[in-house]
């Protein structure tokens, strides 16, 4: 059995993204680190797309965020997609009031520490 490619597990990435499957992503960017720098065509993160869709899976932004933004920065807060939207902008425009607030209070603690 050949191993996968990191091509042929995007649409799993995507699904875990889009249900809530935390146990599945986490095993996916375990064995395929480079996942966690993949962009849609529209140049959006898998923050971004979490911030978006995850109004009612919260686990998973707090995931990301814990331990790709403030445990190994690999993810940056600012980071604009192809239309100058961030992480937070998406949060707004998905109506996920927790990625918004969790966004918001990072923001603002790094404004502080700067």
């Amino acid at each position: 059995m050949s191993p996968k490619s990191i091509k042929s597990v995007i649409p799993s990435l995507v699904s875990s993204l889009l249900l809530g499957d935390l146990i599945t992503l986490n095993g996916l960017l375990d064995q395929f680190p480079k996942l966690i720098n993949i962009k849609d065509p529209q140049g959006r993160n898998i923050l971004m797309k979490a911030a978006y869709s995850g109004a009612t899976q919260p686990h998973i932004i707090s995931y990301l965020i814990a331990f790709y933004v403030i445990a190994n920065p690999i993810i940056k807060l600012d980071a604009m997609d192809d239309n100058g939207f961030t992480a937070y902008d998406w949060a707004v425009l998905g109506n996920n009031g927790f990625a918004v607030s969790l966004i918001s209070k990072l923001n603002k603690r790094e404004n502080e520490n700067f």
